[in-house]
C-alpha cells in the first residue's frame, strides 16, 4: 500500500538514489586518497576517514530502508532489520558528531597549545574506538524497544507487518528523545562551537597580520595549514548542524508538540521524508568539502576523471575499429560475390 502518488514516489526515489551514489563514490574516494598517499595519514585525516566510513554506513544501512519506509505502509524487512535499522541511524549520526568533537579538540590543541599537542596515531585509534563504543551504547535503548508485529487496519480491511517502538513507561520515549538531542546534537555542537571560537580568537587576534593567509597552491607554513584544516572542519560542522536540525526538530515536536492525529500523519508522510533526505545529503556533501579544501583529493579526482576519459576514449576507438573492420569485410564479400 503506497503512501504517495507515483510522481511523488519517483521524485523521492531519484533524490535518494542520487544522494546514495554521491555519498558512496565521494566517501570512497576520500578513504582511498587517505590510504594511498603516505603524507595524508595523519591524526586529523584518520578522523576524516572515520567520518567517511560513518557516512557510507549510513548510506548502506539506513538510506534504502528509510526510502522504502517513506514509500509504502508496513515494514517488509523482518524483525532483525526492525531493530538494526533505527539503531544504525543513531549510531552513524552519533559517531559522526563525536568524531567532529574529536577533530575540534585535535585542532584546538594544535593551534592554541601546539607545544602540548599530544594527539598521536595511537591516541586517535583509541578515540575512534571510544567514539563507536559511545555511539553503540547510545543506540541500545532503541534497539531494545523496537518490535515487529502485525497491525490490523479495520477501516481498509488490511493487516500489515509493522515496526514500532514499545517503551516500558509512559514518559520513557520523551526522556530518550531529550537525552538523544542533548548527547548527540546540542551538547557536541556546543563543545565544537566553544573550541573553534577559542581557535578563532587565537588565530585572528593573537597572530601577526597576514600569517594566516594560505597560498593558492594549498602550501604554506604549518600554522597556515592548521588554519585551513580548521576552516574545513568548521564548514563540515555547520553543514552537519543545519542538515540535522529539521529531523531533531520533528522529533521534539512529535513528543512535546501536542500534535493532533492528522498533524502527526501529515508530518510522518510528507515532512519526515524531506527531513531525512536533508540529513542524508550531509553525507554526500562532506566529500565535496574535503575536496574543496584539500588539493590531494582534488588531484585524485582529476586523475580519476582523466583515467575515465582515457578508458572511455579507448573503448570507443576499439568499438569504432571493430565496426570499421566488419564494414570492410562485408564490402569485400560483396565485391567478391559481384565479380563471381
Amino acid at each position: 500500500m503506497l503512501k504517495h502518488p507515483p510522481a511523488i514516489i519517483a521524485l523521492f526515489v531519484v533524490g535518494y538514489v542520487i544522494t546514495f551514489m554521491v555519498t558512496m563514490i565521494g566517501n570512497s574516494i576520500v578513504c582511498y586518497v587517505i590510504l594511498k598517499i603516505p603524507h595524508m595519514r595523519n591524526v586529523t585525516n584518520y578522523f576524516v576517514f572515520n567520518l567517511a566510513v560513518s557516512d557510507m554506513l549510513s548510506a548502506i544501512f539506513c538510506m534504502p530502508f528509510t526510502l522504502v519506509d517513506h514509500i509504502i505502509r508496513g515494514w517488509p524487512f523482518g524483525e532483525v532489520m526492525c531493530k538494526v535499522f533505527p539503531a544504525m541511524q543513531i549510531i552513524t549520526v552519533a559517531a559522526s558528531l563525536f568524531t567532529l568533537v574529536a577533530i575540534a579538540f585535535d585542532r584546538f590543541y594544535a593551534v592554541v597549545h601546539p607545544t602540548t599537542h599530544t594527539f598521536t596515531s595511537t591516541v586517535a585509534a583509541r578515540v575512534i574506538i571510544l567514539v563507536w563504543a559511545m555511539a553503540i551504547t547510545l543506540s541500545i535503548p532503541i534497539f531494545i524497544v523496537q518490535e515487529s508485529h502485525y497491525q490490523v487496519y479495520n477501516d481498509i480491511d488490511l493487516t500489515l507487518h509493522t515496526c514500532l517502538e514499545n517503551w516500558p513507561f509512559h514518559n520513557s520515549r520523551k526522556i530518550f528523545t531529550v537525552s538523544l538531542l542533548v548527547i548527540s546534537y546540542v551538547g557536541p555542537l556546543t563543545i565544537i562551537t566553544i573550541l573553534y571560537t577559542r581557535v578563532g580568537v587565537q588565530v585572528w587576534f593573537m597572530m601577526p597580520p597576514g600569517v594566516v593567509k594560505v597560498r593558492g597552491d594549498g602550501q604554506g607554513t604549518p600554522m597556515q595549514r592548521k588554519v585551513k584544516v580548521v576552516k574545513m572542519m568548521v564548514a563540515v560542522g555547520v553543514l552537519f548542524s543545519l542538515s540535522y536540525l529539521p529531523i531533531f526538530t520533528l522529533m521534539m515536536l512529535a513528543d512535546f508538540g501536542n500534535l493532533s492525529e492528522d498533524q502527526q500523519n501529515f508530518a510522518y508522510v510528507w515532512i519526515y521524508p524531506i527531513a531525512n533526505w536533508l540529513s542524508y545529503i550531509n553525507n554526500s556533501i562532506n566529500p565535496i568539502i574535503y575536496g574543496y579544501f584539500n588539493r590531494n583529493i582534488r588531484k585524485e579526482l582529476k586523475k580519476m576523471a582523466r583515467k575515465d576519459k582515457f578508458v572511455g576514449d579507448f573503448a570507443m576507438s576499439k568499438y569504432n575499429s571493430r565496426t570499421t573492420s566488419r564494414y570492410d569485410n562485408r564490402t569485400r564479400d560483396t565485391q567478391v560475390g559481384t565479380s563471381g
